[in-house]
């Protein structure tokens, strides 16, 4: 095998992708860096949400986080679930003129494709990530995604120049 083969190869190879921390427990507002959806080896479709931590109560500044909803291979009530939570994580990042505007055309621009960047890349968004404990006993989280105002979106960018998802 040559180096040239070997070159071919890895230029045609998928780049690894940043390892990223889960959400914990406390408010955080993160910059999106990325909504995209992969094919599982188990052949579930899941949407991945790539992050990184601006400011936290309980996460370090500059934490690579990441959030999974699976899209299929679920029961119906958990797809529906996903479905809204997906609505409301969306729809939080959008500039505070479009969040009651969640069309599909929207949500279809939010995620990336081969050709195209989410539109998200680089807004910031708060989450509320809290720990409750279902009506059968059971622990889980809950996160709550909260859209902030352009002013409250300034306060964390240098210079309060981010620039305007193009809707």
């Amino acid at each position: 095998m040559s180096i040239s083969d070997i070159a071919s190869r890895i230029a045609d190879a998928e780049p690894m992708r940043l390892s990223r921390d889960w959400l914990t427990e406390g408010t955080h507002v993160i910059r999106i860096e990325d909504l995209l959806t992969i094919n599982t080896q188990a052949g579930k479709e899941i949407a991945i949400l790539e992050a990184t931590v601006i400011d936290s109560d309980s996460m370090t500044q500059g934490t690579p986080v990441k959030d999974m909803v699976s899209l299929s291979g679920e029961q119906a009530w958990r797809l529906d679930a996903n479905m809204r939570y997906l609505k409301s994580m969306i729809g939080a990042a959008l500039p505070e003129e479009y969040r009651s505007q969640v069309s599909a055309d929207v949500i279809g621009r939010a995620f990336a494709t081969d050709s195209d960047r989410s539109v998200l890349e680089g807004t910031l968004v708060k989450v509320r990530v809290i720990s409750k404990i279902s009506k059968n006993g059971k622990r889980y989280i809950e996160k709550n995604w909260i859209g902030l105002s352009k002013v409250e979106q300034d306060n964390y960018v240098d210079g309060g120049d981010n620039e305007e998802i193009p809707f």
